[in-house]
């Protein structure tokens, strides 16, 4: 009956709504079995858990059919037990009301399809459904008793009403949303051999406890009734919200079975009064609380390390998958770099972790970093950086400020611009010595400008131009602007030749390859 699932879309809405028929029919046998006979009313109400779960699975839309659908069900086993047929329409009416109205809430303040994966979807169902809808369908079914002469007591009959509903609801329903809302994710908790052989040891146990408070101890009454919170807590930790559900539900139906049909631990005053009714109610409801919490605890918190550790991966991949170097960085320290910021800096990632961002900048640049960085500033600026072995490069950056619960991160994507930079400079002298030789400059001054831009891309280089004399034989000083002036004097006038060095070789040989070796 989950839509979600690929074989309830493949159900018409009539063979949902037969289905749910017969499951209501089953259930309220299964209740009236395991109630006190001799009532009017049962107090172990299964089909109010079911009413609930089904309403919630299916579409609001779908709603009215399947309401229609209880109708001849509610007729059919009420008849069967001599009820009058106006009270099976109040019986069937207080049903209705109380589980549309639980659905609705639920829906509407909680969630649209609760799978009692948080603490707030089982709180929500807990106080919309099992304690205010239960309540208010109670109320109208317990007037209607006295209304009838069927009950002389409203407070009596309110409250083994609620209390039946309401444990049928904590029982039944949280058993049907886990199990059916995403039946797929049920084999996650039994997909070993051990989980399984695990599952039927914790089964043998509650097995175990049942038989011996009922048949060696008080039953209900027994004073040791509170040894089944371990194996409660045993299979909500172990196996979920399914293994929880799935153990507070048989145990309330074995417990249940002994305590009503054999009265196993009660006295013959506490059978006859009924008031054990309300024990059994009250320990069932709390054996449910203490299995599930603790489960659905346990569920949350591995699905929000799950997320994060997603999310993590998701930010590595598109970290590594970029082009630039992006870092996080938390008052002005990193906190972690992609592998292309790191090789952009020459760093290994535990050396750069932990490293003030200042440390990475070179020294002309910090102050404005700095700046940037206390002040929160985002969007693109230039400045400098550092290499692990100190040399300076030139880098863009840009900033965005990023809010993680109460911290505030700062992510940065920078790229080393120092080709471009280059290639700015490149084009502007170039420019620079065309406008000196279109302005008249000397050949002196222009060539002196050319090697000072060769220089400033390559600065381990020294960089000369040589001028071969009018007679073919000899090389003056042209421009050196950064070699010695001894050195220009004693090479100026040199005669060129196979035996005038590297230089005066390449010359007389007209050879302009080992001419540039040679330079």
């Amino acid at each position: 009956m989950d839509l979600a699932d690929s074989k309830s879309k493949s159900l018409a809405l009539w063979q949902k709504a037969v289905l749910f028929a017969i499951a209501y029919v089953g259930c309220a046998e299964a209740g009236n079995y395991l109630s006190p006979h001799g009532g009017v009313f049962i107090t172990f109400w299964l089909p109010a858990g079911l009413y609930l779960a089904v309403l919630l699975l299916n579409r609001t839309r779908d709603w009215p059919w399947l309401v229609l659908a209880i109708l001849p069900a509610n007729i059919i086993f009420d008849l069967f037990y001599g009820t009058k047929f106006l009270m099976i329409l109040v019986f069937y009416s207080t049903n209705t009301i109380q589980a549309v109205m639980g659905a609705w809430l639920v829906r509407r303040l909680v969630a649209e399809r609760p799978t009692l994966g948080t603490l707030k979807e089982f709180f929500g169902l807990l106080g919309l459904a099992a304690v205010f809808s239960a309540m208010l369908g109670s109320c109208i079914t317990a007037e209607a008793l006295i209304y009838f002469g069927l009950s002389d007591s409203f407070s009596h009959s309110l409250k083994t009403l609620w209390g039946s509903n309401a444990m049928a609801i904590l029982v039944l329903t949280p058993f049907i949303l886990t199990w059916f809302s995403r039946p797929n994710e049920a084999r996650n908790h039994f997909d070993s051999r051990k989980k399984i052989a695990e599952a039927c040891v914790l089964l043998a146990g509650l097995c175990a406890f049942v038989w011996g408070i009922v048949f060696y101890d008080h039953g209900i009454m027994s004073q040791h009734r509170f040894y089944m919170i371990p194996f409660l807590l045993w299979a909500g930790l172990r196996f979920g919200a399914r293994g929880a559900t799935a153990a507070s539900l048989f145990l309330s139906l074995a417990l249940a079975f002994f305590t009503v049909q054999f009265s196993y631990g009660l006295t013959p005053q506490q059978t006859a009064s009924g008031e054990y009714v309300f024990m059994l109610q009250g320990l069932l409801a709390m054996a449910n609380l203490v299995a599930l919490v603790p489960a659905i605890v346990i569920s949350e918190r591995d699905r929000t390390l799950t997320e994060l550790r997603e999310s993590e991966a998701r930010f590595r991949i598109l970290t590594e998958a970029a082009f630039e170097g992006v870092s996080i960085s938390e008052d002005g320290r990193i906190l972690d770099m992609n592998d292309q910021g790191l090789k952009m800096f020459g760093y290994e990632r535990d050396e750069m972790t932990g490293k003030k961002i200042v440390q990475l900048v070179a020294p002309e640049s910090r102050d404005v970093v700095a700046e940037i960085v206390r002040t929160g500033r985002e969007g693109i600026y230039e400045h400098r950086l550092l290499h692990k072995d100190g040399s300076v490069f030139d880098a863009e950056a840009q900033a965005k400020m990023l809010r993680s619960g109460d911290r505030v991160l700062r992510m940065t994507a920078l790229r080393d611009i120092t080709n471009r930079k280059r290639a700015e400079e490149l084009t502007h002298m170039q420019m620079q010595v065309l406008e000196m030789l279109s302005g008249g400059k000397s050949l002196q001054e222009a060539l002196d400008m050319l090697l000072r831009l060769i220089e400033s891309q390559s600065p381990e280089m020294l960089c000369s131009i040589l001028l071969l004399d009018a007679d073919g034989s000899h090389i003056h000083h042209g421009a050196a602007p950064s070699l010695p002036a001894d050195y220009l004097q004693a090479i100026d006038g040199a005669t060129i030749g196979p035996n005038a060095g590297s230089c005066g070789m390449a010359a007389f040989e007209r050879d302009v390859t080992r001419l540039f070796q040679a330079s």
